[in-house]
This record gives C-alpha cells, sequence and structure tokens, in this order.
C-alpha cells in the first residue's frame, strides 16, 4: 500500500482540518474549508482528482466544496442526508478505491455528531478520518445515544489507526485508536449511561 495522508492546516471556523490523500496520480480531498490556498498548494504538481469527500455537511467542513472544484473538479461524495448540493449518496461499508496498488478507502456511516457523520478508514488500518465524531482528547457534541453506538464501532479497529480528527483542538493534531482508549475520558467509556454523564461537559 502506497496512500500518503496529508493533514492540512486550513484554519477556518476553529482550527480546521481537511485532508489529501493520494495514491499515485490519483487525489482524494477531505473536507474542503477554510483557506484554499492551503488545499491548492498542497496538491502536487501532477494530479487525477480522483473524490472530494465529506465527512457530514456542516458549513465549517464544506462550505468550499463548490469553490475547491474549480481546481480540483472531482465528484462530491457523502452521506445521503448530508443536505449538501450535488453530493453522490455514499452506502455503509463500500469502499473507494485510490491509485493502482490496491489502496482503498472505506466508508463507516457513524452518525451521533450528526446524522449524516461519515468516517473515512484508510487500508484497514492506516488511518481513520474521523471528522467531528472523534478527535484527540474530546469527541464531537452531539446525540448521546448515537455517537456512543458510533464510538464502539470505531473501537472495534485495529488500535494502531491513526486518528486524522476534523479539527485540530488536543494536544497534538494526530493520535492512534488506542492511544484514545487509554486518554480520551470520553471515547473509554464502556457504558452508554458513563458516556451520557461525560458528554454534557461539552455541552
Amino acid at each position: 500500500m502506497a496512500c500518503i495522508i496529508r493533514q492540512l492546516q486550513v484554519a477556518g471556523f476553529d482550527h480546521n482540518l481537511s485532508y489529501l490523500l493520494t495514491a499515485g496520480e490519483d487525489a482524494v480531498l477531505v473536507d474542503p474549508a477554510g483557506e484554499l490556498d492551503v488545499i491548492r498548494d498542497a496538491l502536487p504538481e501532477k494530479f487525477n482528482p480522483k473524490y472530494i469527500l465529506l465527512t457530514h455537511g456542516h458549513p465549517d467542513h464544506a462550505e468550499k466544496t463548490e469553490q475547491v472544484k474549480g481546481f480540483f473538479p472531482a465528484p462530491v461524495l457523502g452521506h445521503p442526508n448530508c443536505g449538501v448540493r450535488g453530493v453522490f449518496p455514499l452506502i455503509d461499508g463500500q469502499t473507494l478505491p485510490i491509485g493502482e496498488l490496491g489502496d482503498f478507502v472505506e466508508v463507516l456511516f457513524t452518525p451521533g455528531h450528526s446524522r449524516d457523520s461519515v468516517c473515512y478508514l484508510v487500508n484497514h488500518d492506516q488511518g481513520i478520518l474521523t471528522g467531528d465524531t472523534l478527535f484527540v482528547s474530546y469527541v464531537g457534541y452531539g446525540r448521546a445515544d448515537a455517537l456512543f453506538d458510533s464510538l464502539c464501532r470505531l473501537k472495534k479497529l485495529p488500535g494502531r489507526t491513526i486518528v486524522y480528527p476534523g479539527h485540530d483542538y488536543g494536544a497534538t493534531p494526530t493520535s492512534t485508536l488506542e492511544e484514545e482508549k487509554k486518554s480520551n475520558p470520553y471515547f473509554s467509556c464502556t457504558t452508554e449511561e458513563e458516556f451520557t454523564l461525560r458528554l454534557k461537559d461539552l455541552d
């Protein structure tokens, strides 16, 4: 596998992070937001715009979708309930190929922060782009029962998987699922009741 994941500090509404995935000449852009020049400057000299992926439809993650298509003309994919105009609907569990060496992105529906939240798992355990579902040391505020179930789904993934969040809120811009299980007071909750009480801290 040869996929490269680049984290882009695009500023935006609140320490937003966009992502550029490349495998060979294929390129995938995730959550176009914030400063477009940062995204534009990160693109390789020669690339094939494969997809634009949205972790959810909130404006601070999707507001620059139409503008970015001016220099990254790729189809926009997201949850069927995303609400962003022109989005092609994804299916939970589907895989999106990238490059020619077997790299792929797996679609995981993770409702809770919003009903249209999606995480993108790269190559089984290379990394997971979590949007506002899971941050370093935090989680996205939302509906407790749905969010708890989604976090439990992420806990089943390999612990070495690198977490790439949608905002830079933690002491480090990335982490691993194993580290979050140990140190994230929300992600480490073992019952929905405990999680619901903890989540009130973010209200």
